[in-house]
């Protein structure tokens, strides 16, 4: 097609007033599925303590 090969969008018109414009079809590179979310997260509190204290669980009780 003329625009994959021009790599230039197509604006198709009616009756002079701007329709839809296609724009070439593009690939991402592909990302690496492993380590994809380095260094996106952070520990905000204790890891090893429970959520809620302990006296509230009912299964303790």
């Amino acid at each position: 097609m003329e625009i994959q090969r021009t790599q230039r969008p197509l604006t198709v018109t009616h009756e002079g007033e701007p329709l839809v414009i296609i724009y070439p079809a593009t690939t991402k590179q592909k990302r690496a599925v492993f380590g994809a979310l380095k260094h996106r997260g952070e520990i905000l509190g204790d890891l090893i303590a429970p959520a809620v204290p302990i006296d509230t669980w009912e299964v303790l009780q």
